[in-house]
């Protein structure tokens, strides 16, 4: 089986809520890697015990986020 890491670095105060899919049209959002909470600026690494082909994510407001999803199989 795959799984996924999700490396997040945030610009600043932000609530994260992630949605992930194997497939692009099944989407999950996993109780233990949602909502991503930061409180200002950081960094914090999520991993998803399966294959997140894809990955959705939707900030509380405008601070800018960098996210990187790497696949493992």
């Amino acid at each position: 089986p795959s799984s996924s890491t999700l490396y997040i670095t945030t610009e600043g105060a932000i609530d994260l809520k992630a949605e992930f899919s194997p497939d692009g049209e099944t989407w999950r959002e996993p109780a233990e890697e949602s909502p991503i909470v930061f409180e200002e600026a950081g960094q914090d690494v999520a991993f998803i015990e399966y294959d997140a082909a894809a990955i959705r994510v939707s900030g509380s407001n405008t601070t800018g986020v960098d996210l990187d999803l790497r696949v493992t199989a």
